[in-house]
C-alpha cells in the first residue's frame, strides 16, 4: 500500500500543467487593456482553460491576471488548477521582445484513495519576433509544487489504518520548452498556438507522453 501511495504522489507531482501565457504585445490596441482567452489541448491530459489578464502600461508593459483549467473527465471539478501572477515585457528592440513571467498556482487532484492539494510556482521566459498581426516565439520555464497537502479517504484508511493526513514539501517539478505563436483576426481577436515538451526535475519519472499542445482564442477589449 505504501508503494501505491508513493506512485500516486509521484504522478501528482508530474500532473503540472505548463503555462507561459501567449500574448502578442504588439497587437494590443490603446483601448484594449483587458484580455480574455479560452483554450484547449493536451497537457498531461486533455484539458480546457480560461484566462483573464489586465495590461498595465508602466515603464514596461505588464499583464497581471489568473487562469483556471480542468482536465476533460467524468467528474468535472475533482481535478483543477488555478494560476495567478503576471508577465512583464522586459526588453524590446526592432520587433524582438523578451518577456518574463512569475505565476503562483494551486492544484487539486482527487482519487479514490486521497485528495492532494498543492501550492507551487511557475517561472517562465519567452523571446520572439512580434508584429501587430502575428508573432512567433520560443518559451521555457520551470513549474514546481512547493507544498502538497494529503487528505486520505475512508477507503484508504480501511486498507491502511495508520496512514496520516498532512503537508509534504518539495513534491516535484518539471522544466518545459516549446514554441508559441499567434495570428490577429480583425481588431480584437488572436488565434494562438503553443507546443513543446516537458522534462521532470532531477531523475523523477517523466510523463507517459511528455509533450504539450494548446490552441486558443484571445479577445481584447
Amino acid at each position: 500500500m505504501k508503494n501505491i501511495l508513493t506512485i500516486t504522489i509521484a504522478l501528482f507531482a508530474l500532473m503540472q500543467n505548463t503555462q507561459a501565457q501567449n500574448i502578442n504585445w504588439r497587437s494590443i490596441g490603446e483601448n484594449q487593456q483587458n484580455i480574455v482567452s479560452l483554450s484547449t489541448g493536451y497537457d498531461y491530459s486533455l484539458m480546457v482553460q480560461t484566462d483573464y489578464y489586465r495590461v498595465i502600461n508602466t515603464f514596461r508593459p505588464i499583464a497581471v491576471g489568473a487562469n483556471f483549467s480542468i482536465p476533460m473527465g467524468k467528474t468535472v471539478f475533482d481535478d483543477f488548477k488555478i494560476e495567478y501572477g503576471g508577465l512583464i515585457e522586459v526588453y524590446e528592440i526592432r520587433d524582438f521582445s523578451f518577456t518574463a513571467g512569475v505565476m503562483g498556482n494551486f492544484r487539486q487532484h482527487k482519487t479514490g484513495f486521497v485528495t492532494m492539494s498543492s501550492f507551487g510556482l511557475d517561472l517562465s521566459a519567452t523571446i520572439g519576433y512580434y508584429r501587430p498581426k502575428w508573432h512567433v516565439a520560443i518559451e521555457g520555464g520551470f513549474d514546481k509544487a512547493i507544498s502538497t497537502h494529503l487528505k486520505h479517504s475512508d477507503e484508504m484508511r480501511e486498507i491502511y489504518p495508520g496512514i496520516a493526513d498532512g503537508w509534504m514539501t518539495a513534491t516535484g517539478g518539471n522544466f518545459y520548452y516549446g514554441i508559441q505563436g499567434s495570428k490577429t483576426i480583425g481588431e480584437r481577436f488572436d488565434i494562438n498556438l503553443r507546443a513543446g515538451f516537458t522534462n521532470a526535475q532531477f531523475k523523477d519519472m517523466n510523463a507517459v507522453l511528455p509533450y504539450y499542445a494548446q490552441i486558443g482564442v484571445n479577445f481584447r477589449f
